[in-house]
């Protein structure tokens, strides 16, 4: 008991302090939204936040939060309660390694995974893969009672746990399918009546989202066969580093960023004792060899922890490390025997030098982790992954928001102001999620109104950016531009509609003192600003719009050329667009007439550096150049 109490107070050390500075970015700020979504009078999600692929997660870990959510809204209170489960689950850990191997593997074990750095981050978030290393301890757990012990009830856990981790992140779908594999082929003994029960009882929190996949078309299973779109180009070679670095503090400039070399300034000594770390790279594959050879019955997961990072490897997955996180507690076990097997060595110098090891690497790794809590305690966030605190985005909330303090919607606005405006794109399935198009059409009149009184309410703000995002037209930039002027709440959204809209045009907007007017073109074509001649050329390679100002009238025909003429519309006045063509039939260019703004006149003309094109070869070119001209749009205050 007193070794179980130690062990939770020492696991309680890092991950219960400090969480004025827990990592607080748009996944965190997500998911305490969506579980606060019913709480607000919002009907509860069908899904959870949108993985890096893209596909929606089920919705269990939101279940889970709005369990806590009810009692506070608080994320330092909720990052706290998350970390108490991980920590009480690391002393279930030591007393079940304990049980079914030694109570000094337990505590070596233990130990290591107590003040694993990584295991520390991702212990003390409000963040799905928080509660996988809970989780895969009960897999574990359940692995041995029902393979070992035969107790059959144990598939039912078995069967509840996998589903559930891969609910909290599809990315522990493949070590789940790698360990079913390899259990099937060492043939246990197997209850299908327990392992049914379990499946079903793991698939009742992701019900909604199934309903809602085979309601909609299934768009996320499109998603999941498009995966390949999303994921590198290239095969990473680290994928098979990231899981002996899981214990140790490997890749943890991957969290620092640039403020790497800030840490090693400031602790030297610890920065360079760091690399006694290493010896775990070669202790673990000792460890798991042992294994193979020692626990028969449990082969399956040697088998399974070796092909993970081959299966990440051909499947082209990002070397991360929450990727790697449920492995955690094997790989501890795996350590935890290495070193077991140098201390039951009959040569007393061996076993005293790994001794000596097991205190060395511990003393290090605990340092390390009050070397970069202190530091990050100072600096309030990171410029690397782990970016802004909570801390930080606390206190810029407090201020956007101070106006609003004594608004009955506060809190709720409070919430969804932590979340970036580009999460309710209207692409995402997030958004979609959060608001569907016709709720929002049916409400327009509504939130218009609120965004008058509380013109920077975020709630409003967010769910007009997703209806407007949805499939943007320029029209739907002309009517928000008009909108913003009558309207001052609608200035943000307008910006981020267009930004949006150009972005997935591939277009870039200019601005210049030569016009009196800006347009829209093509992102890869190039601007050239000749104010010399008072001109604007829009160049492609070897087509160009060129847009020229002058004090008169200038005719820029040619006798001896075709022209095909008809009337376009620029800022509510007619205007001839003429096409040109040689006597031998090749494309010579387009000309405008010129129309008139204020007192000059402006003239604009296509042309190419080789006049070799029929017009049908030219299709493409001439209607994004046409576009450019669609595009023109007067200067006013607003746009400026």
């Amino acid at each position: 008991m007193v070794v179980f109490l130690f062990i939770i107070l020492s696991a309680l050390i890092f991950r219960v302090t400090n969480l004025d500075v827990i990592e607080f970015k748009a996944d965190e700020a997500s998911n305490l939204f969506l579980a606060s979504r019913p709480i607000f009078n919002h009907p509860f999600p069908y899904g959870g936040v949108v993985s890096s692929v893209g596909i929606l997660n089920p919705p269990l870990f939101t279940y889970f939060l709005y369990a806590i959510a009810i009692l506070t809204l608080n994320p330092q209170v909720i990052a706290l309660i998350i970390a108490l489960i991980n920590s009480l689950m690391l002393g279930f850990f030591f007393l079940f390694i304990k049980n079914y191997y030694s109570k000094t593997l337990a505590f070596i074990s233990t130990i290591f995974l107590v003040f694993s750095p990584w295991s520390i981050i991702f212990s003390r978030k409000i963040w799905p893969p928080d509660l996988i290393p809970p989780l895969s301890i009960v897999l574990l757990y359940s692995l041995h009672k029902a393979v070992l012990s035969k107790k059959m009830i144990f598939w039912l856990p078995v069967a509840v746990s996998s589903l559930f981790l891969i609910q909290l992140d599809l990315s522990s779908a493949f070590f789940i399918l790698l360990l079913v594999f390899f259990l099937i082929l060492q043939k246990p003994k197997i209850s299908f009546l327990y392992l049914i029960i379990g499946i079903f009882i793991g698939i009742v929190p992701a019900i909604p989202y199934i309903i809602y996949e085979l309601t909609n078309k299934c768009p996320d299973c499109w998603l999941f066969l498009n995966l390949e779109k999303n994921l590198p180009i290239s095969r990473s070679i680290e994928v098979f580093i990231r899981p002996l670095q899981i214990l140790s503090q490997g890749n943890f400039h991957f969290l620092l960023g640039d403020d790497t070399l800030a840490f090693a300034n400031e602790f030297p000594f610890i920065y360079t004792l760091r690399k006694f770390l290493y010896l775990e790279y070669l202790l673990i594959p000792l460890g798991i060899l042992v294994f193979w050879k020692k626990y028969q019955k449990l082969r399956f997961l040697t088998y399974s922890i070796v092909a993970l990072p081959l299966i990440y490897f051909l499947f082209r997955l990002k070397p991360v490390m929450h990727y790697f996180i449920i492995i955690a507690p094997i790989f501890a076990l795996f350590l935890g025997l290495s070193f077991l097997t140098f201390l039951h060595s009959r040569n007393k110098r061996v076993k005293y030098l790994f001794l000596f090891f097991i205190i060395v690497l511990i003393v290090i790794t605990i340092i390390f982790d009050f070397a970069f809590f202190k530091f990050l305690s100072d600096k309030k966030g990171l410029s690397g992954d782990y970016g802004a605190s909570l801390a930080i985005v606390q206190k810029e909330n407090e201020e956007k928001l101070k106006a609003y303090k004594h608004d009955k919607s506060y809190q709720e606005m409070f919430i969804i102001n932590y979340i970036p405006l580009w999460i309710f794109h209207g692409t995402s399935t997030f958004a979609k999620m959060v608001y569907p198009f016709e709720l929002t059409k049916k409400n327009l009149s509504l939130l218009e109104d609120r965004l008058k009184a509380v013109p920077s309410d975020p709630r409003v703000i967010r769910e007009l950016i997703t209806y407007y995002t949805t499939n943007p037209t320029r029209s739907t930039i002309d009517q928000l531009r008009l909108k913003k002027i009558n309207i001052p709440g609608y200035k943000l959204i307008f910006d981020e509609v267009y930004y949006f809209y150009l972005a997935n045009s591939f277009k870039k907007n200019y601005k210049s003192s030569i016009l009196p007017f800006f347009f829209e073109h093509p992102q890869h074509w190039k601007i050239i600003e000749d104010y010399k001649n008072n001109k604007v050329v829009i160049k492609e390679d070897i087509f160009s719009t060129v847009i020229k100002k002058s004090s008169f009238f200038e005719d820029l025909t040619n006798p001896s050329n075709t022209y095909y003429s008809k009337d376009v519309n620029i800022f509510g006045k007619t205007v001839q667009r003429v096409e040109c063509y040689t006597d031998a039939g090749k494309w010579c260019g387009v000309k405008f007439s010129p129309f008139q703004i204020n007192k000059y006149y402006y003239q604009i003309e296509y042309i190419t550096e080789k006049s070799v094109f029929k017009g049908k070869e030219l299709s493409g070119s001439i209607s994004a150049m046409d576009d450019i001209v669609d595009s023109f749009r007067i200067w006013t205050i607003y746009d400026r």
